[in-house]
C-alpha cells in the first residue's frame, strides 16, 4: 500500500469518527474499531518504509560495488601505462649507455617483432 493511499485511508477514517460523533452512535465500539484500523494501518507503513529502507540499502551497495570496481580498473590501467613508460625509459637509458646504439636499436627492433 503506497502512502498517498494510507493518507487517504486516514481522511475517510477521521471523517467516519467524526461522523459517529454527530450521530451519537456507539463512540465506544467505533474508537475501538478506529483503532485496530490505525494500528494496521500504521503497521502496513512501517512495512513500506522498512522494504523502501532495505531497498535503499542494496542500491547503495550496488553502486559502491560498482564505483569500486571502476576505479580498480582505472588503475589497473594506469599501472599499465606506468609499467610501459619505466621499459621505454629503461630502453632508453640502455641505448645511451651503447656505444654503438645504431647496432643496438636495430638489434632492438628484431626483438619487439617476435611473436610472443
Amino acid at each position: 500500500m503506497r502512502s498517498s493511499e494510507l493518507c487517504s485511508g486516514w481522511v475517510s477514517i477521521s471523517r467516519e469518527f467524526d461522523v459517529d460523533l454527530v450521530c451519537g452512535c456507539a463512540v465506544q465500539s467505533s474508537s475501538s474499531e478506529l483503532e485496530a484500523l490505525i494500528t494496521s494501518q500504521c503497521e502496513e507503513l512501517i512495512e513500506a518504509i522498512r522494504r523502501r529502507h532495505v531497498e535503499l540499502l542494496a542500491s547503495v551497495r550496488q553502486q559502491t560495488t560498482r564505483k569500486h570496481q571502476a576505479f580498480t580498473d582505472h588503475v589497473t590501467d594506469w599501472t599499465h601505462r606506468l609499467h610501459r613508460t619505466t621499459g621505454l625509459l629503461q630502453f632508453g637509458v640502455e641505448v645511451l649507455k651503447e656505444a654503438d646504439p645504431t647496432a643496438f636499436l636495430l638489434a632492438s627492433l628484431r626483438c619487439f617483432h617476435l611473436p610472443s
